[in-house]
């Protein structure tokens, strides 16, 4: 076992969710047999824990894992399997990372593997809470701009439909926004950890998701309505919008996101970051990494546009103010043309009541007319 100082992976080890009530969990061993435990789904434990394992434990996970040769079995066995928990095992090992999964295939004495670290999982004793990710899993560790990789929108309906959406930033960061009956309301941060990141990725950059059709969905009216964006660069963007679809890839990305929401380690946003902020007559707006807000926002003045908070370290995702006698969803189908807006979405709460100025209601007189449904007051 090394030292806590140059300690680095040995082994991950997760359980994926499915159509029943399958434990769902995530497991990360240490070279110097610190571990951490994630629990999500249908587990005694849900969130972040931590825990130490004794040497004897470890030493039998090490030999069986480096004597297995993990690197002569296939990245993936049973391909065509519809339903089921997934079993992932990720070694660090001499020959470099080797990711192996499955559901019912297990060759050689990997089951054997599997079963010992699952074991592991389901000891009750020692864990302890842990309150934050470990700020080391950011997602990205280089020299590029911060930027939005993932973006999930869950929309309101006629009943009473949890309505919250979660932005995933390249530097680890997620930032949730809370609605209409979400347990959890207003704007909230927090850190996603590596075996989560990876988890979503492989959801949103699958073929399943690709070449889903939710064509049939466009014809109904009153469902709630699912958004999932996948920004494979500052300018390429994959995006699915369904309603009851219940494609696997979608039902995994739901129960993905529902678990994230209802995750203990949100952070809310400090007040003085939000308190000013009218809701009623403001938009969540984020921009291409490649335009300055400040400029973006100066071409917008016809709307009385103002920024009123930044929500991203990069500025490029903030909460914007507009005139408040123009038509709130005519200012979004507005922005939502600007090919500098990658996304627009309404604030969450209740406004207190606001005004523009004389001045600059006459100037945006002209250019506001089609937002004001056509009507000068």
């Amino acid at each position: 076992m090394d030292s806590p100082q140059t300690a680095t992976k040995l082994v991950e080890f997760s359980k994926s969710p499915c159509y029943g009530k399958c434990p769902s969990f995530s497991l990360l061993i240490m070279t110097d047999g610190s571990m951490e435990y994630i629990g999500k789904r249908n587990v005694e434990r849900v969130g972040p824990y931590t825990k130490q394992l004794d040497a004897e434990t470890y030493k039998k996970i090490y030999v069986a894992l480096k004597n297995e040769g993990l690197y002569q079995y296939d990245d993936v066995y049973d391909k065509d399997t519809q339903d089921g928990s997934k079993t992932r095992i990720v070694y660090y090992g001499d020959e470099g990372r080797k990711a192996f999964g499955t559901m019912f295939t297990f060759p050689g004495n990997t089951q054997e593997i599997a079963n010992s670290l699952l074991a592991i999982a389901d000891d009750k004793n020692g864990w302890a809470p842990k309150e934050e990710m470990i700020k080391d899993e950011n997602v990205v560790k280089n020299d590029e701009p911060i930027r939005k990789i993932l973006s999930y929108n869950q929309g309101a309906c006629f009943g009473q439909c949890p309505s919250f959406s979660i932005d995933v930033f390249s530097d680890g960061k997620m930032l949730y926004v809370g609605k209409s009956y979400a347990k959890l309301t207003g704007i909230h941060e927090k850190n996603i950890g590596e075996n989560d990141l990876n988890e979503i990725l492989g959801l949103v950059q699958s073929e399943a998701f690709n070449t889903v059709n939710t064509r049939e969905d466009e014809r109904i009216m009153d469902a709630q309505t699912f958004k999932m964006i996948y920004y494979e660069s500052p300018t390429e963007r994959k995006e699915v919008k369904w309603k009851i679809n219940d494609a696997e890839v979608l039902e995994n990305i739901k129960s993905f996101f529902k678990d994230q929401a209802e995750s203990r380690a949100w952070k809310e946003k400090k007040k003085d970051d939000s308190a000013d902020v009218d809701f009623d007559n403001t938009l969540i707006v984020s921009l291409t990494p490649a335009v300055q807000p400040k400029d973006w926002i100066l071409t917008q003045r016809h709307i009385d546009a103002k920024i009123v908070k930044f929500l991203s370290p990069n500025m490029t995702y903030f909460i914007m103010s507009f005139n408040p006698e123009l038509n709130k969803d005519a200012v979004t189908n507005e922005l939502k043309k600007n090919k500098s807006v990658l996304n627009v979405q309404a604030g969450n709460r209740p406004a207190k009541p606001r005004g523009g100025t004389p001045q600059s209601r006459q100037s945006g007189e002209k250019a506001t007319k089609d937002l004001r449904g056509g009507n000068d007051r």
